[in-house]
């Protein structure tokens, strides 16, 4: 993107033949050129400072406008919860995975059997034993990255999605960095589009489309691909090719507003081919002009050996497991309980590749009082669930490999959670 370069330096070598004459002129000539480009590349240092310190003002400013936000919101559940619990009545919480919940470290669970919880992806998942990247390898003795010959990555603007093929961008000035960023394996390059167009225009949104050719490598198969979205752009649509056709399944709930870093589970798939298209609906001022961005600040296209150990019926702790604490409102204790929701909704699936335990305390044993291997949920109760009065709640989750057929899950990969709410009555102390 030539248009986002500060500095062209203007110095070349004029060499001088062995025991050669130095001509003054092309000596003066390369001093004033090397002077130039310090003045330069000082001016710039400062224009770059001058820029990062208005934008880290600006942006602690938002910092400080988001954590006053996520406090306020946390004050509002919390007041929530005790106005439930002063007039009797139900309190409905969630919980997403991306927050970082409180994770219990129990003895009882061994250290090689307890499940992944990533709080980038906000998912709850087997732990993973072996990972082969799709996008680039690593050297055994540097552990450097690096990038195969083989990758390609075309985007456009003009493709059909209904009917017609039609340019999602057309009248705008597009200018963006190489599209390989996103394939690097790390987060410090990204691949960005700008969309420019006049301050008038009537377009809201712009579209694009990449479709990626995967490496050659010892193994052409992936059940996992991860993507994250800059700039707030929605993730229209991912599909998968196992050749080199255009001829494209969709990946399963793809399609996301305002997309966070995305995770998705599949079966092992040869894959050969990708497609993933992105739509940009919010938009800036810049220099009067109308201007979009999006992009990608990563991809990665993996296959993962997940953890398959699995014992039936095996005492707490054996199997993958992960603990979360919940605490009801100060001066309060959990009394009943009358609704419990996983997502994906998997609680109820004929074979059950998670299994969620409600405990009220730990110890060596946890008191559990509710179990989705035993017990009906208990939104299907005629009565509420009572919650023993306790000031404390523990979320125990246990995961299988899915082995068999799944409502929920694809086939020979592993179950996840992204999330828990509950709806429940508190009472005070």
């Amino acid at each position: 993107m030539d248009k986002w370069k500060l500095i062209g330096t203007t110095a070349r070598r004029r060499p001088v033949s062995y025991r050669g004459v130095i001509n003054s002129r092309d000596y003066n000539q390369f001093q004033n050129e090397v002077v130039h480009d310090i003045t330069s590349l000082a001016g710039g240092v400062n224009t770059l400072f001058a820029m990062m310190s208005q934008m880290r003002t600006a942006f602690q400013k938002e910092l400080d406008l988001l954590r006053g936000e996520l406090i306020n919101l946390k004050q509002k559940q919390t007041y929530e919860a005790q106005v439930a619990g002063t007039l009797n009545s139900y309190f409905a919480y969630y919980t997403d995975f991306r927050a970082t919940p409180e994770i219990v470290i129990v003895d009882a669970i061994k250290e090689n059997a307890r499940a992944m919880l990533d709080p980038k992806f906000g998912q709850i998942t087997l732990p993973m034993r072996q990972v082969q990247e799709r996008f680039f390898s690593y050297t055994l003795g540097y552990g450097a990255i690096l990038p195969p010959t083989d990758l390609t990555v075309q985007v456009t603007s003009k493709f059909a999605k209904e009917g017609s093929v039609e340019d999602w961008e057309f009248g705008g000035k597009v200018m963006q960095t190489d599209p390989l960023n996103a394939f690097t394996g790390g987060t410090e390059s990204i691949w960005l589009r700008k969309v420019e167009f006049p301050l008038n225009s009537t377009v809201d949104y712009v579209e694009c489309e990449l479709t990626v050719t995967v490496p050659r490598k010892a193994t052409a198969l992936a059940n996992l691909l991860e993507i994250i979205p800059v700039a707030g752009c929605d993730l229209r649509y991912v599909g998968l090719s196992p050749d080199l056709s255009d001829s494209y399944s969709t990946v399963d709930n793809s399609e996301i507003d305002t997309a966070p870093p995305s995770r998705f589970h599949f079966a092992p798939t040869n894959v050969a081919k990708m497609r993933i298209r992105l739509r940009q609906r919010r938009w800036v001022e810049e220099d009067g002009k109308k201007v979009f961005y999006y992009g990608l600040q990563e991809v990665s296209l993996k296959k993962v050996e997940y953890d398959r150990s699995y014992t039936p019926g095996a005492p707490f702790g054996v199997n993958n497991t992960v603990v979360i604490a919940l605490s009801p409102p100060e001066g309060y204790y959990y009394d009943r309980l009358v609704r419990i929701d996983l997502d994906p909704p998997c609680l109820e699936d004929t074979n059950k590749y998670v299994r969620l335990q409600l405990a009220t305390s730990l110890g060596g044993t946890p008191s559990i009082v509710w179990d989705s291997q035993v017990d009906v949920l208990p939104q299907r109760l005629a009565t509420p669930l009572p919650l023993a009065s306790s000031q404390s709640l523990y979320a125990i989750f246990e995961l299988r490999y899915v082995d068999g057929t799944s409502e929920t899950f694809e086939s020979d990969t592993t179950p996840f959670v992204r999330g828990l709410g509950l709806t429940y009555q508190v009472a005070s102390t």
